[in-house]
């Protein structure tokens, strides 16, 4: 006879199985945050180098427009003096004194310079080792002036320097600077020569700007003797 066995109610555990070992998981890949950190920096550096160059560039393109400006109004200047320089170099070196009574003027004078007058005669000279000012009440007229004219000579007066005292006109003929005439408008008003000192044969005027400069405050340096 056969007996019949006990049935369990205990429920059969089945082994779960893990989906997690059968599949692979996908991960992303890490972003490298040290080089875009890098090339954010080298990218500032960059915007600030260039902008640092193009200030430069800038600064420099300004220093040579006025650096041009300055040589032209020095060259424009020199070909043309414009108001005296008496009061910042004459105080220091006009120490000499020339006096023609006959003419009613005074006149200074730098050391290196001589003075020659003749009151009888009514003319001051002026002389350095390669300028000479002649200054008279003598009928004469300025270079290439008064005579007949030479078909052969072409003469060009320009304006050269004017101050409240006297007027200088430069006198070129075939294209050389052959003088400075112009007279003073007070005392008995004379007439000024300024001419090179080294040609004694032709007329010739070639001064440099430190023999401009001293010639003018000799001129500006005058006073009437009344």
């Amino acid at each position: 006879m056969q007996e019949n066995l006990p049935v369990s109610n205990t429920p059969t555990i089945h082994p779960e199985i893990s989906t997690s070992a059968s599949q692979p998981v996908y991960e992303k890949p890490k972003t490298n945050n040290f080089l875009i950190g890098l090339l954010s920096v080298l990218l500032i550096l960059t915007t600030l180098m260039v902008g640092y160059f193009a200030y430069q560039t800038q600064q420099l393109v300004k220093e040579l427009q006025m650096m041009g400006n300055d040589s032209k109004q020095a060259t424009e200047t020199l070909e043309l003096p414009v108001e005296a320089t008496s009061e910042s170099v004459s105080e220091l070196n006009l120490i000499n004194e020339c006096r023609d009574n006959s003419l009613n003027i005074s006149i200074k004078y730098p050391s290196g310079w001589s003075c020659d007058n003749d009151p009888s005669d009514e003319w001051i000279i002026l002389t350095s080792s390669s300028v000479k000012i002649h200054i008279s009440t003598l009928g004469r007229g300025p270079f290439c002036g008064g005579g007949p004219p030479d078909p052969n000579e072409s003469c060009v007066v320009s304006d050269y320097y004017s101050s409240s005292k006297f007027d200088l006109s430069l006198y070129t003929s075939q294209d050389q600077d052959r003088e400075l005439f112009g007279g003073y408008n007070f005392g008995s008003k004379p007439w000024i020569s300024v001419v090179d000192n080294t040609i004694s044969q032709l007329s010739v005027v070639n001064l440099d700007s430190k023999e401009k400069i001293e010639v003018l405050d000799i001129l500006n340096s005058a006073e009437s003797t009344n």
